[in-house]
């Protein structure tokens, strides 16, 4: 399967929303692999929003930086390009300092999960037909 070729609304960014090619390439093609990281990437990512959102709400700079890069990794591991972007951007207003910057992205990073997860969701039911 090839990326899903949708792109953040309003940014003209290229960035994918997820990259299944890299998917099967982490995961050796194998199905129940990668039914399984996405069904972990769909279960904790929330958790890490949430995390993230605290940090802002605590106005530290560091945990922010912290969390947005965790969050970050695994997105771009698996191929969740357009959340791992946002996430990079959170982790580099964080680095500067500008927590109002990262706040406003986090809204888009919200923004993204929902959209990562219509498409990851409609791949897992796809699977069972």
């Amino acid at each position: 399967m090839c990326p899903v070729d949708e792109h953040p609304a309003g940014e003209g960014a290229a960035a994918t929303v997820f990259e299944f090619e890299r998917l099967h390439d982490i995961c050796g093609d194998d199905a129940g692999l990668e039914r399984e990281f996405l069904e972990k990437l769909l279960a904790t990512t929330p958790a890490a929003l949430t995390q993230l959102a605290a940090a802002l709400a605590a106005a530290d700079p560091a945990r922010v930086r912290a969390d947005a890069h965790a969050l970050k990794g695994s997105c771009l591991t698996l191929g969740a390009a357009a959340l791992g972007a946002v996430c990079q951007q959170i982790e580099l207003a964080a680095h500067r300092g500008d927590l109002e910057a990262a706040r406003a992205l986090l809204a888009r990073a919200h923004a993204e999960f929902e959209r990562l997860r219509a498409v990851l969701d409609d791949y897992l039911a796809r699977e069972h037909e």
